[in-house]
């Protein structure tokens, strides 16, 4: 079901997020749903309590790094070793599926265009707003008239991380979070997305985990002090690049996970995946989505 929608929502727009929310191995019993529902379906998708798994032979070893899209059939050696058993994904305890998408421009047409195109009603929509820029407030009140939830990635892009740890921002985000707060509707926010990756200058090797925690955490903390209570706060790690765990706020900081990850033809959701949700799940028990 996640790749059929996938492929779907890629077509239409240049990123989607498919996404579906999951509970670790300490939720409680009575909080297993019998199945989940796909936003504006009327009826509940069955889950079993263990998913199933594709026989079909993956590609060779060498080649599960992202493959190229731009050249013709890749040749394989005949004495390649064998590849490796293909990974389980954690046991999903709980969950619903719901659609987003990220949007640049007109967000209102773009959302009915889409949704029209798929036929799925759009749950969260996605905007990208640098950190140091004002509230969004406009971009947010188009989001909310579809319907959708909006999803704030709010970058540091050139902002130093320890200046915000140690406070030299918080007249910023004292107002930042006073409009939060007067907006209402609920609002995602996640902050430096993809931490554990070095593609972005917040991320590995530019900024100690440390330092990108301490300023998470004052963050948090400002908009706490503010009475601030219409925020959901998404840690969003990536898929590849270092293991996230040193990169975690902790649990009293976050509310839900948003990993990150693209699914090239060929590759299974597992393989993109598998290794990265277990190793989240040896830590925390927060739900996941895709994000």
């Amino acid at each position: 079901m996640l790749g059929g929608i996938g492929a779907a929502v890629a077509l239409a727009v240049g990123f989607v997020g498919t996404s579906v929310l999951m509970q670790g191995h300490h939720a409680s019993s009575d909080a297993r749903p019998k199945g989940v529902s796909l936003a504006g379906s009327p009826a509940p998708v069955p889950v079993s309590p263990s998913p199933s798994y594709s026989r079909a032979k993956p590609p060779p070893w060498h080649t599960r790094a992202e493959p190229s899209l731009s050249h013709g059939p890749r040749q394989y050696r005949q004495h390649s070793p064998p590849p490796p058993p293909p990974r389980k994904l954690p046991r999903v305890m709980s969950g619903s599926v719901f659609v987003g998408v990220a949007v640049k421009g007109a967000i209102v047409s773009g959302v009915r265009s889409f949704s029209r195109a798929t036929g799925a009603r759009i749950a969260m929509v996605e905007i990208y707003t640098r950190f140091g820029a004002p509230f969004p407030g406009l971009a947010l009140r188009r989001v909310t008239s579809t319907g959708a939830r909006p999803l704030i990635q709010w970058n540091p892009r050139g902002v130093p991380l320890a200046r915000i740890a140690a406070g030299g921002y918080d007249t910023y985000l004292r107002g930042y979070a006073v409009s939060v707060r007067r907006f209402g509707r609920q609002v995602v926010l996640s902050f430096g997305h993809e931490m554990n990756g070095a593609w972005n200058p917040w991320g590995a090797g530019h900024v100690r985990p440390s330092v990108f925690v301490a300023a998470w955490r004052r963050i948090h903390n400002v908009f706490a002090r503010a009475g601030v209570r219409n925020v959901t706060w998404s840690w969003d790690p990536s898929r590849a690049g270092e293991l996230p765990r040193p990169w975690w706020p902790g649990r009293r900081y976050v509310d839900k996970i948003g990993i990150d990850g693209y699914q090239r033809p060929g590759q299974t959701f597992a393989q993109i995946f598998a290794g990265r949700l277990a190793n989240i799940r040896s830590f925390t028990s927060k739900p996941i989505y895709i994000a």
